[in-house]
């Protein structure tokens, strides 16, 4: 019987976040974990059947969400800009209105359910704001922190146990993504291209830190209730990031500060539409000017909160990460 239990939903339980805090919630027999995936069938999602609660919802369906949170004490809550691939500039702009409309959704399903007891939204600065403008274009934060502005603002009910999460750039980025990655040169010297100065930093974190600081914050009770954290385990310039990894992989590395127009344009040469690169490269420009983008006024710091060594460091992830497949790319 799991009435007894605290029942945990979480959003996109066979993608990286989910999957990360669905594994660490498994370690706790007290909670109850409902899994919300779009699609029970995919191998993915039948692995864990046999361990949690499968249900099927759809983000852009409000009703299925509703259902899915029925009874639920805690639930975790994300959406992904990116599960769409991003093949036009069209497809990039509507992008951040579809991801607005499912936070939306998500909101409004976890403000009917009365048996709530703590909403935790994996959410991102406002970058706009943050900037004062300079970079508009990462419209894949600005979608997720304009859900945030419409529960402090036309839920607060919702707001008053809601414990808004952002999470840092994730070290796993560094290979998931060739954006943001070093690339290899004819010379063999893997070369990292970024519009950045060698002593800027990215506030980062291992995404699978994620699962027990969730299982953290939910034994805190209402302590982070209406709160802002920013996860974030390093704050490490980017040459030393990238000398930390080539010193791991036994490669030569290099890194090369570009303009914001060459970043673009090697974007671009990626295949990534126009409106993307300005993105990215805003982002980048975030990172620039303010360092720790996920740090600001009434924002606490996850470090603070949680005991010495909780969080993998960089270097960790380079020597635990198998770098085959990137290499041979």
């Amino acid at each position: 019987m799991y009435d007894l239990k605290k029942i945990v939903v979480v959003i996109g339980a066979t993608g990286t976040q989910g999957g990360y805090v669905v594994q660490e919630l498994l370690k706790h027999p007290e909670y109850h974990v409902r899994a919300v995936t779009r699609d029970p069938r995919k191998p993915s999602a039948k692995a864990l059947a046999s361990s949690v609660e499968l249900v099927q919802a759809n983000l852009n369906d409000l009703p299925s969400l509703k259902m899915a949170f029925a009874g639920a004490h805690a639930i975790f809550a994300y959406t992904d800009f990116f599960d769409t691939p991003l093949t036009t500039n069209e497809v990039f702009k509507e992008s951040e209105t579809l991801e607005f409309n499912q936070g939306m959704n998500l909101a409004l399903a976890a403000a009917a359910t009365s048996s709530l007891e703590h909403y935790i939204w994996s959410s991102t600065p406002d970058a706009t704001e943050q900037s004062a403008g300079k970079h508009p274009n990462i419209c894949f934060f600005n979608s997720k922190s304009r859900v945030t502005c419409a529960i402090r603002t036309k839920m607060p009910a919702l707001w008053a146990k809601t414990t808004e999460i952002w999470i840092g750039f994730m070290y796993e980025n560094f290979i998931k993504f060739a954006t943001f990655s070093p690339q290899p040169t004819p010379s063999g010297v893997y070369e990292l291209a970024v519009p950045l100065a060698p002593d800027s930093v990215l506030g980062s974190v291992h995404c699978k830190d994620l699962g027990p600081f969730f299982d953290f914050i939910l034994r805190s009770g209402t302590r982070y209730h209406a709160k802002t954290i920013g996860l974030v385990a390093e704050e490490l310039p980017e040459s030393r990031r990238l000398e930390i990894w080539g010193h791991a992989v036994d490669k030569p590395v290099r890194f090369n500060a570009i303009t914001p127009a060459e970043y673009v344009a090697r974007l671009e040469g990626f295949g990534v539409p126009t409106a993307a690169a300005e993105g990215f490269t805003d982002l980048y420009g975030l990172f620039k000017d303010l360092g720790n983008a996920y740090s600001g006024e009434d924002v606490l710091q996850a470090r603070d909160l949680v005991p010495g060594g909780f969080f993998r460091s960089w270097k960790d992830y380079c020597h635990e990460e198998d770098w085959a497949a990137f290499l041979k790319a």
